[in-house]
């Protein structure tokens, strides 16, 4: 669980904002190049890229064995149903009112936050994930807020809570944010310990570091029950 003060980014904040403001969409309309990236000097990947990417993907998936292929959609059946338990704390502590509240500013340091793990829930089940817009702070950053499904969202964004959101939960509901986030993180790390490029650190970084290389190609790690 990430619990940050309200001083770190915005009154407030919180990744699942309702409506952005001016203020977002003021930052989302500077000029940012495609090849933008804060946290990677030298990583570069074209917005036109994003088409090979999936296909990519996909061709990988088309050749999985079925157990692989079942053991994989475990995985993401049960960081969904934690993802929507976290959910159900972040409505219960005021999330929405908050993030409105704030102008989710958090939201906009999400640029590396998806990965492998996350675009797997939708290509596995034969959905496409919405394409990014490196242009805005956060590539998944829409005018109505995050444009991926609560389900689907990263680790990082969905673990999020402010001291403002923390604050108006009881001693019972902190242990089972922690329980939650415990069982959140295993299953991620679990994906990224059979395939590197879906480490927590993110997509970007994973795809900088294999290359050309293969993204579903396991290691060595058994596939944990």
């Amino acid at each position: 669980m990430i619990v940050a003060t309200q001083q770190v980014t915005a009154t407030g904040n919180r990744t699942r904002l309702t409506v952005v403001s001016d203020h977002i969409r003021h930052l989302a309309d500077r000029p940012v190049p495609l090849l933008f990236s804060p946290m990677i000097e030298h990583f570069e990947i074209y917005q036109a890229d994003w088409p090979e990417l999936l296909r990519r993907i996909n061709r990988e998936i088309a050749i999985l064995s079925e157990v692989e292929r079942e053991w994989l959609k475990l995985r993401l059946a049960i960081i969904a149903e934690t993802q929507l338990a976290f959910d159900e704390l972040f409505i219960k502590a005021g999330g929405a009112e908050s993030c409105a509240g704030c102008d989710g500013a958090c939201c906009g340091c999400g640029r590396h936050h998806i990965t492998l793990t996350n675009l797997l829930a939708y290509l596995l089940e034969g959905e496409e994930p919405p394409a990014p817009d490196f242009s805005s702070t956060c590539p998944y950053l829409g005018d109505l807020g995050c444009r991926l499904p609560v389900a689907r969202r990263p680790y990082n964004c969905i673990t999020f809570f402010c001291e403002t959101l923390d604050d108006q939960l009881d001693s019972a509901d902190r242990e089972w944010l922690r329980i939650l986030d415990h069982q959140l993180r295993n299953e991620y790390q679990l994906v990224a310990e059979r395939y590197p490029v879906a480490s927590l650190r993110g997509l970007w970084i994973g795809l900088k570091r294999v290359g050309g290389g293969q993204l579903l190609r396991s290691s060595d790690k058994d596939m944990l029950e």
